[in-house]
């Protein structure tokens, strides 16, 4: 059986899509899990199944859909749902969960150190030369070339380092962590021994309070005014117009950052102008914004407007 949730509608979401499958009893119950634009979480769809056919639960999900499928989706690895994935969402872009990389170099390498790097690897803003540099640097270190978890991780780079991933939508979520506050609420409305019917009626229950908190945002977008903190009070309220009271209070601290940028040097064309830009404090490392003026589009190298949904530092500095 499928439920879906009806009052939230898939295409209105900002973010990504997260799938999960816990188990109610001896029956595996798999969550379509997203991110709204008040930055919380929802429910798309909860699906009870006799065991893990993730092919036919993705059928069931596209076509309560309409046939539109997620264009980003969050996994943790299992191979059977990235299979599913590939054949019933054609066209829909997928990154493994950090978290879930992390612990298993943790457990496959069993090297803090080799963590910890790893890490700086997969996550680090690099050029894709600079990234395989620093891979290959890695791997010579600690003499893992041969290391079959590190090979078969690597094959599948481009769903999980940053410089492959730059550009697609996942407005900054690398984890399904967020699941697991899901699944804190859900046990807090539900208890092992419900039978199917009783699990139903409560985790509509718990629906019900996620559609309050939503409302509950929604008024208070509504009303009030967040205190302005920057000298650029005009770009600051032209923010709080534009985005929800969470969205405000993550791109707040980006404006805070203007003022470390410097423009080290710009090239002018027909219709638009580049300039290249750098931190004060790392004048290395440079990113190129394009402003074009008939369109007045403005983009970055970084990639960041189109992975965050909200501009860099850069965009909106000197």
């Amino acid at each position: 059986m499928v439920y879906v949730e009806g009052t939230m509608n898939c295409l209105e979401m900002l973010l990504h899509l997260m799938l999960h499958t816990t188990r109610i009893n001896i029956c595996p119950f798999v969550v379509f899990i997203g991110v709204n634009y008040h930055n919380q979480t929802v429910v798309f769809a909860a699906c009870i199944v006799t065991d893990e056919t993730y092919i036919w639960v993705l059928q069931q999900f596209l076509e309560a859909m309409n046939g539109r499928a997620p264009s980003y989706v969050i996994i943790d690895g299992t191979r059977a749902m990235k299979n599913a994935i590939e054949e019933v969402f054609l066209g829909t872009h997928y990154r493994l969960c950090t978290w879930h990389l992390l612990r298993n170099a943790t457990t496959n390498m069993c090297s803090p150190s080799f963590t910890s790097k790893f890490k700086d690897c997969m996550l680090g803003d690099y050029e894709i030369p600079v990234f395989r540099s620093r891979w290959q640097t890695l791997v010579k270190e600690f003499g893992v070339e041969e290391k079959e978890w590190l090979n078969e991780i690597y094959e599948k780079h481009r769903s999980w380092i940053t410089c492959y991933i730059r550009g697609k939508f996942f407005a900054g979520f690398r984890t399904t962590l967020c699941y697991e506050g899901l699944h804190s609420l859900i046990g807090k409305y539900t208890k092992t021994y419900y039978d199917l019917s009783e699990f139903i009626e409560h985790f509509q229950l718990m629906l019900g309070h996620m559609r309050f908190r939503e409302f509950y945002a929604e008024y208070e977008y509504a009303h009030g005014v967040p205190i302005m903190q920057t000298c650029i009070e005009p770009l600051e309220m032209c923010a709080v117009d534009t985005y929800t009271r969470e969205i405000f209070f993550l791109f707040k601290h980006i404006l805070v950052r203007t003022g470390a940028m410097r423009v080290v040097n710009y090239q002018t064309r027909d219709n638009s102008v580049t300039y290249y830009i750098c931190r004060y404090a790392k004048p290395t490392n440079v990113w190129e914004v394009e402003w074009v003026y008939n369109a007045n589009i403005v983009t970055c190298s970084c990639m960041r407007m189109e992975s965050f949904g909200i501009p860099c530092d850069l965009c909106i500095g000197p």
